[in-house]
C-alpha cells in the first residue's frame, strides 16, 4: 500500500560460508606462523655458523690473552696501572668467552638430563646468587610460593640458567628501588613459575619478538638470553609466555609439566 515501507529481512549467510571463512582464517594464521618459524630457523642457522666460526677463530686468541695476563699478574714489579690493565684484560676476555658460549648454546643446545629436583629450591638458589646484584640497585627480590609440591623431572643446571636469565633480565629493566616477585603454583597439571617486575614493561607490538634471536632493548645486550630460555623450556615440554603486570611492568610465565619423566 502507498505510504507503507517494505521491510526486507537480511539474508543470512549459509553455514558452509561461515565454515569456509573460519577455515580460511585458520589457514592464514597457520601460514603466518609457518613464516615466522622459517624466519626463526634461518636466524638460528646464522647463529650456528657464527658460533662455529667464533669458537675456532676467537677462543684460541682469547685463551692466549688470558694466560698472558695471568702470567703478568705474577710479576713482582708490576705497576698499579699494569695490574689494572691485566684485570681489564681478564674481565673482557671472560665476557667475550661467555658470548661465544651463549652463541653455541643457542645454536645447538644440549638435550636436558632429567632427574627429580625441587624447582622452588632451584629458584631460591638463584635468588641467593642474584641478591647482591639486586641490593646494588635497592631492588626488593621477593618469593611467593604456594605450599605445593614443586618437585618434578628436569635438568637442574638448565633451569638455573632459565631463572638466572629471567631474574637478571628483570633486574636490568627495573629502576632503582623497584620490586620483583617470583610466584610458584600448581595449575592444570603444570608447575607455573612467574617472574613479575614493576619496570617499564614491553609494548604489545614488541611482545611477539621477545624470544627471537638478537632481539634486545638494551644497547649492550646481544639478544640471545631469552632465546636460550625458550629453547630450554620447550625441551622440558613446557611453555613460556609474557603478560602485563597489573602493577606495571612485565610477567614472564614458565609452565613445566609436573608428570613429565621423559629422559630421551
Amino acid at each position: 500500500m502507498a505510504g507503507q515501507s517494505t521491510q526486507f529481512k537480511p539474508i543470512k549467510a549459509s553455514t558452509e560460508i561461515f565454515e569456509l571463512n573460519a577455515q580460511f582464517a585458520e589457514m592464514i594464521s597457520s601460514l603466518e606462523q609457518s613464516r615466522l618459524d622459517v624466519a626463526r630457523v634461518a636466524k638460528l642457522a646464522v647463529i650456528g655458523e657464527m658460533a662455529a666460526s667464533m669458537a675456532h677463530e676467537v677462543r684460541t686468541p682469547l685463551g692466549v690473552l688470558r694466560s698472558s695476563a695471568q702470567i703478568l699478574q705474577r710479576e713482582t714489579h708490576l705497576s698499579d696501572i699494569g695490574m689494572e690493565m691485566t684485570e681489564y684484560i681478564l674481565s673482557e676476555t671472560a665476557r667475550l668467552n661467555e658470548l661465544v658460549t651463549t652463541l653455541l648454546e643457542c645454536a645447538s643446545p644440549r638435550p636436558p638430563r632429567f632427574s627429580l629436583h625441587d624447582v622452588q629450591q632451584i629458584i631460591e638458589h638463584v635468588q641467593e646468587l642474584l641478591r647482591t646484584r639486586a641490593e646494588a640497585k635497592h631492588i626488593k627480590l621477593e618469593l611467593k610460593f604456594n605450599n605445593t609440591e614443586s618437585r618434578l623431572y628436569c635438568d637442574k643446571d638448565q633451569l638455573i640458567q632459565v631463572f638466572l636469565n629471567l631474574i637478571m633480565n628483570a633486574i636490568q629493566h627495573v629502576s632503582d628501588q623497584g620490586h620483583i616477585i617470583i610466584y610458584s603454583q600448581i595449575e592444570n597439571g603444570f608447575l607455573e613459575c612467574k617472574v613479575c617486575d614493576d619496570g617499564t614493561g614491553i609494548p604489545d607490538v614488541q611482545k611477539p619478538a621477545v624470544f627471537d634471536p638478537f632481539y634486545t632493548q638494551r644497547e649492550e645486550g646481544i639478544g640471545l638470553g631469552l632465546t636460550v630460555v625458550q629453547q630450554i623450556v620447550l625441551a622440558h615440554k613446557g611453555q613460556i609466555f609474557i603478560t602485563d603486570n597489573p602493577q606495571g611492568g612485565t610477567c614472564f610465565h614458565v609452565q613445566l609439566p609436573i608428570n613429565h619423566q621423559d629422559q630421551d
